[in-house]
């Protein structure tokens, strides 16, 4: 079985961590969620199986967003879509200082978030428990 290494960012000031485990990977987001408050979540980037996975960290909703590095590529950007209608946005900032929103209607629970990325690091493929939407 080939070892699988995923590299974690969620700063643009400090160095990223390179994961090995899903336990690993557990650990790095955990780190990322202490250092998180209600007004400040982080877009984790992580970049594994030659895809940049994000995860949204520090809220209660999250989402998972998975992309080739290739603009071009067939099928370069998902999001997950969630249950909610609403158009307003939450925030959150990518690498812990780019302001982004993301539409509710792309949020999940954070505990299914993470089982998304999880099964992601450990497959190479996107989750089929969960709805998805392409990004243009």
């Amino acid at each position: 079985m080939t070892a699988i290494t995923a590299t974690v960012q969620w700063s643009e000031a400090e160095p990223p961590v390179e994961v090995s485990t899903r336990h690993e990977l557990d650990q790095a987001l955990h780190q990322v969620a202490a250092r998180c408050t209600p007004g400040h979540p982080i877009i984790v980037a992580i970049y594994a199986h030659g895809y940049q996975v994000g995860i949204g960290i520090g809220l209660h909703e999250s989402f998972v967003s998975i992309k080739r590095p290739e603009p071009d590529a067939p099928e370069s950007c998902f999001i997950t879509v969630g249950g909610s209608p609403a158009k307003r946005g939450v925030v959150f900032f990518f690498l812990d200082t780019r302001h982004t929103e993301i539409p509710r209607h792309n949020l999940i629970p954070t505990s299914q978030a993470r089982e998304v990325v999880r099964e992601f690091f450990e497959t190479g493929r996107r989750s089929t428990s969960v709805k998805w939407e392409q990004l243009r």
